[in-house]
């Protein structure tokens, strides 16, 4: 049941952005009935916890939801990945509004996962020229990346070498540039 593309995908979203509406779920490429039946699978399970009521109601990964990813991909998704989300969830409403903008972003192609986007601060590079191929060249700046050792079936993922085309979360942002402790 879990290891369907819908549950991997509402998992995975929540993995990467935190807390989210269930409006946020309707942008996903699943019809509002399945993907329904499989948040409401989640939830009954224990991998997901469901808050509030209405236009109000919020998801957010829980520890079932965290191993199951986990040993999908070790790699990916991390303790460190989960800790990180750990701290955009902190306070309920502002929360929300992350996590459905993070997740709005990564549905229309940004690359919101710390593994797929360039550390901050990240800086782009002035193009060599304004010719078109070199603008082109800007914009288009992933490579494939893959995990460990090249093996069968192991997910290949996109991994930017430029902030363009990422989202960064404000937090994200403010932790790269405050002083260690």
């Amino acid at each position: 049941m879990h290891n369907s593309d819908i549950a991997l995908s509402v998992l995975r979203l929540l993995a990467e952005c935190g807390r989210v509406s269930r409006r946020t779920f309707d942008m996903l490429p699943y019809s509002y009935r399945n993907t329904s039946v499989y948040i409401k699978k989640l939830v009954d399970s224990g991998h997901i916890f469901k808050s509030g009521k209405g236009d109000d109601k919020t998801y957010l990964l829980l520890g079932g939801g965290r191993e199951i990813l986990s040993a999908t991909s070790p790699q990916r998704y991390t303790p460190e990945l989960f800790d990180a989300v750990k701290q955009i969830t902190r306070d309920n409403k502002r929360s929300r509004l992350r996590g459905d903008v993070a997740a709005a972003m990564s549905l229309a192609g940004f690359a919101i996962h710390p593994d797929d986007k360039p550390a901050p601060p990240a800086s782009t590079p002035k193009p060599p020229d304004l010719q078109y191929s070199s603008l082109r060249d800007l914009l288009h700046n992933t490579q494939p990346h893959q995990y460990g050792q090249i093996i069968r079936g192991r997910a290949m993922y996109t991994k930017h070498l430029t902030p363009i085309n990422c989202y960064y979360d404000s937090l994200q942002i403010k932790y790269s540039i405050s002083p260690k402790h």
